[in-house]
């Protein structure tokens, strides 16, 4: 087993253990929190790899439920951790998208010297850089869940970051509730609560060098929405679909979900959607 970086896991391990603050939805897989900010790496038999990228302040663990069920049918499946994540939010400081996309590219190569296909599966700004990755690499096909095109308020909030900058360096997370509901998602437990308000400058970058020349995107595309998507557009799929260059583009919206949807183990059903897709690249 290889990884890309093997950062101290400093997880608030009491808000964890403390099985009543979780749903069941997410301790059905928050087992060991040994491993929440570790990279992981299943071997598959059927020569085919994934490469699984987590978004921006988060962690691999949000896509670790969905990479043991990938393997299950045979699949290698390889989520990085991200320079500057699993660790404390400061540690983002410094990191350029750069570092994020090398991050990615090494990634691929690894995986790429083990299988004979390799797709890649990003969340949110996971679905960034594999969009970064696929206009340079190999790629068999293409995983984009809750991808930007365009983020929500976006021009509001560049200004709105000019201004709180000067004040504060750091801005808290806070989160939607669907449908009126109180249950948490794994993001809240996994990820930063708290994000360098400069990180998302780096973010923002990254999100405009991947909408470039996406004409020049061949591979087959699965595009996956929430409906309840509070963080980007709504026409993100719209847009990212008429933008491809790809001849196979598949589109679903999912409906009373979390931006990061992959994490939450109540949408299984579409773990076998994307595994149908990835099937549907061969033909």
């Amino acid at each position: 087993m290889y990884y890309m970086n093997n950062q101290v896991n400093i997880v608030n391990k009491e808000k964890l253990e403390k099985d009543g603050c979780l749903p069941d939805h997410i301790k059905k897989y928050y087992k060991n929190i040994n491993i929440v900010n570790d990279s992981f790496y299943f071997k598959g038999n059927n020569g085919k790899g994934i490469l699984l990228i987590h978004g921006w302040t988060s962690t691999p663990y949000e896509m670790r439920a969905f990479g043991e069920y990938l393997n299950k049918v045979g699949f290698s499946v390889y989520a990085p951790l991200l320079s500057g994540h699993g660790t404390r939010p400061e540690d983002l400081e410094n990191i350029s998208w750069k570092d994020w996309k090398k991050d990615v590219f090494r990634a691929y190569d690894k995986l790429f010297d083990e299988c004979e296909q390799v797709f890649v599966g990003g969340m949110s700004f996971g679905g960034t850089l594999s969009l970064l990755l696929a206009r340079k690499k190999n790629v068999a096909g293409i995983i984009l869940m809750s991808t930007p095109y365009k983020m929500r308020y976006e021009k509001m909030f560049r200004h709105l970051a000019k201004v709180v900058l000067y004040f504060r360096a750091y801005k808290n997370k806070s989160y939607f509730r669907i449908l009126g509901s109180n249950e948490m998602c794994l993001t809240q437990v996994v990820a930063y609560q708290k994000y360098p308000i400069i990180s998302l400058y780096e973010v923002h970058y990254a999100i405009k060098m991947s909408l470039q020349k996406l004409n020049e995107i061949i591979s087959p595309t699965m595009i996956i929405q929430s409906r309840n998507d509070h963080v980007i557009s709504r026409g993100s799929m719209k847009d990212l679909g008429k933008s491809l260059g790809s001849r196979f583009v598949k589109k679903r919206k999912i409906k009373n979900a979390y931006h990061n949807f992959i994490g939450d183990t109540r949408n299984e059903y579409i773990f076998d959607e994307i595994i149908e897709f990835m099937r549907e690249c061969d033909k």
